[in-house]
């Protein structure tokens, strides 16, 4: 997934991760409709596969773009402070999806999810027009071929 990524805007990466997960948890939520059948269970599996696509695309990009645009002396706060938003997500949600899914809002949590998919896209686009071409992948042409080759 690198080289496929390489070269290209980090934040039009984070717009793909979106789109796949928004349609993952469309084809989870659509599954719902069709219970117990091989329907459901298709759309399950499909929908954890691209998922787990566009899983592919996060730790080559949100992370990359922390460690960018971080001075070297802060990093490793950068770093802890993006590990505890993810820790918090980690232990929020599926308090978040119990509560929702126990009050059968089956509708509204898939809803949700695909909001905040459609929230990661809006905030890519913004920080795209903020942070420099080099912590948003883009670098000079040849930019980067001396530093690959052999010394």
């Amino acid at each position: 997934m690198l080289q496929r990524i390489q070269g290209r805007r980090r934040t039009r990466v984070i717009l793909v991760l979106a789109t796949l997960w928004a349609l993952s948890w469309l084809m989870t939520g659509l599954s719902g409709l069709f219970p117990g059948s091989l329907s459901a269970a298709t759309l399950v599996i499909f929908g954890s596969a691209v998922f787990a696509l566009g899983e592919t695309l996060l730790q080559p990009t949100i992370p990359a773009i922390t460690n960018d645009l971080s001075p070297d002396h802060l990093r490793g706060r950068y770093n802890a402070v993006m590990a505890g938003a993810f820790q918090v997500a980690a232990i929020t949600g599926p308090v978040l999806a119990g509560v929702m899914l126990g009050a059968r809002f089956n509708v509204e949590f898939i809803a949700l999810l695909i909001l905040g998919c459609a929230v990661m896209a809006v905030i890519a686009l913004a920080v795209e027009r903020r942070i420099p071409d080099q912590a948003n992948g883009i670098t000079a042409p040849g930019a980067g071929a001396a530093e690959l080759s052999p010394a």
